[in-house]
């Protein structure tokens, strides 16, 4: 049996889900968005933190699935979510949540 993965980087949680071609889930993993309230108004992400809470969802559905194929990767995320890359490719400043106003 092969599987689909989907992966959806929410403001909320980061969750991983695996589903048989016919679209019915199998298996879902989900880890905690943590949020930065720097100040009143203004929010933030932590690019390596989403990564990491992305990367345990998707063992933990991984781990279950017990070697299957995957015959493809969706992937959903936050709205107008950037993350800002110096020229090798690290981030230099969190995230500005989509939410707040300054952005």
């Amino acid at each position: 049996m092969t599987y689909l993965i989907g992966i959806d980087v929410g403001t909320t949680n980061c969750k991983a889900a695996a589903y048989r071609a016919d679209g019915s889930l199998q298996m879902i993993a989900s880890r905690p968005t943590v949020t930065h309230h720097v100040e009143p108004g203004k929010a933030e992400f932590d690019p390596d933190q989403i990564w990491q809470a992305v990367q345990e969802a998707l063992c933990e559905v991984l781990a279950e699935m017990d070697g299957a194929p995957i015959a493809g990767i969706a992937v959903a995320s936050m709205g107008a979510a950037g993350v800002l890359l110096d020229e090798n490719g690290r981030w230099i400043h969190r995230s500005i949540a989509w939410f707040v106003t300054r952005t």
